[in-house]
């Protein structure tokens, strides 16, 4: 299914993500005020509020849990996630709300001020509290959906192609309780000129419908009389346009000073979540390089005494909105390319020092990128960088292939832990790995971030790093 398809599920199964933005509002609003009012409670229940500490501390909580929350997208409402996915979004929100006050307690030094008991027994509170309603708030949502779903009657007009296309995936993601009346069909290799628009009116009139379905035909004219006719009813009308049904597409209807638009690609995350995830990789990269300080010196003096050159190799590549920058790397190799034409590194490749063959192996070459991402050139997690000469070439070969830098590139990403890395030897290898970073721009998240940098060290030797 396309991601266009996807956004549409023909309106009934979007009524699932509906309810949870539905009900998402409410906890938006009720998790911060159960974190506050939770913690005076247990406070005044053990004798341990103190009036100077436990407010400040509480509505501290409130706000950062809101603000964690925002970061994990914990209250949108998608529909592709399932109970359990958003009920360990939830824990892991929580999990990272207790990490901030944990630091920020040892930084105040102020442990003392607050009863471990008292702080232990509202971490297991909240996190019951949170990981509890959005279990039930999920099946609630579910319920609700599959409830209205199964009185919901949808008329279409359009080809016979589309039509079982339509009713075949109906059928494979259990919407089985759904009836589709054929309002207006033309066959699969005629186009829509010569429909009854006197036939689809009588129809509609005899026929009780919840929302109707219309795939845009050819021509603009007949589209017009179409929606003319529709333009009397009362129900919903949904288009399915052609031109859209592509996996490079993650639509979604907004508003330009009044003007309605569809957005067809592009970020869609919010300045907060971006705000958030630099501070994440800010925070990490300073940490990271200060642990890693020892390894990264011993690499590069093994470096020097390995082979002559550079311990560093700089090479111009493509940041966020094709931005150049100078992409850090321990030198693996004998020869450093930066020019017009970049040789992909290959198997056995001569080219590959011993000491670089072992780093790239277990991608410690990528380390000094630490240093990008503190920069802000790079983040923790994002698409890969190509080398401009890598860049100018597949542009114009892969669809889309330019939207990987709509967001910061990464030291790793989704393409990199499913295997899709080193030498691209084929057009359709690289198409594979464009279609895995358009996977992750269209479905950013911090927890996402999170999934991909755990696999990232599970998956740490990768079979194709050579």
């Amino acid at each position: 299914m396309t991601p266009w398809q996807q956004s549409c599920s023909f309106y009934n199964a979007d009524l699932l993500g509906k309810h949870r933005k539905d009900i998402g509002r409410v906890q938006r609003l009720a998790d911060p005020c159960v974190a506050t009012i939770s913690l005076w409670i247990i406070a005044h229940g053990l004798g341990s509020y103190n009036a100077d500490s436990i407010p400040v501390m509480a509505i501290a909580a409130g706000l950062t849990l809101s603000l964690t929350a925002q970061g994990f997208s914990l209250y949108k409402g998608d529909q592709n996630h399932s109970a359990w996915q958003g009920a360990a979004r939830a824990a892991m929100t929580w999990a990272t709300v207790i990490g901030f006050i944990t630091v920020w307690l040892f930084l105040q030094k102020a442990g003392a001020e607050y009863s471990r008991t008292m702080m232990s027994i509202w971490f297991l509170v909240v996190g019951l509290w949170l990981v509890g309603t959005h279990l039930l708030a999920a099946q609630a949502a579910r319920q609700m959906s599959a409830k209205q779903s199964k009185l919901m009657k949808s008329g279409f007009i359009g080809s016979q192609e589309r039509l079982e296309l339509m009713q075949a995936q109906w059928l494979a993601n259990g919407q089985r309780g759904n009836k589709i009346t054929p309002i207006q069909i033309w066959p699969k290799e005629c186009l829509a000129e010569s429909i009854s628009l006197a036939s689809i009116e009588k129809q509609i009139q005899d026929t009780t419908l919840d929302q109707i379905i219309v795939e845009e035909p050819h021509s603009q004219a007949v589209l017009e009389q179409i929606l003319k006719v529709l333009g009397q009813l009362t129900c919903p009308v949904l288009l399915l346009p052609s031109w859209l049904d592509s996996p490079a597409c993650n639509p979604r209807s907004c508003s330009i000073g009044g003007v309605p638009a569809l957005q067809l690609w592009g970020q869609q995350a919010t300045v907060m979540e971006f705000r958030l995830k630099r501070c994440i990789d800010c925070a990490a990269s300073c940490l990271m390089l200060a642990l890693l300080a020892p390894l990264l010196i011993a690499i590069g003096v093994l470096i020097k005494f390995d082979s002559v050159g550079p311990v560093l190799f700089r090479q111009r590549r493509y940041g966020i909105n094709g931005e150049p920058f100078h992409c850090l790397k321990f030198r693996t190799m004998t020869v450093v390319e930066n020019g017009k034409k970049v040789e992909q590194a290959r198997r056995n490749d001569p080219r590959i020092t011993r000491l670089g063959a072992i780093l790239r192996r277990w991608s410690l070459d990528e380390l000094p990128q630490l240093v990008n991402v503190w920069r802000g050139e790079m983040s923790l997690v994002g698409p890969r960088p190509h080398a401009e000469a890598h860049n100018e070439f597949y542009r114009h070969k892969v669809r889309a292939y330019m939207r990987r830098h709509s967001l910061k590139p990464g030291i790793t990403g989704w393409a990199q832990v499913l295997g899709l890395r080193g030498e691209t030897r084929t057009l359709e290898a690289m198409e594979a790995r464009v279609k895995a970073d358009l996977h992750y721009i269209h479905n950013w998240n911090l927890l996402f971030d999170l999934e991909i940098l755990l696999l990232t060290l599970v998956r740490l030797r990768g079979k194709n790093a050579y």
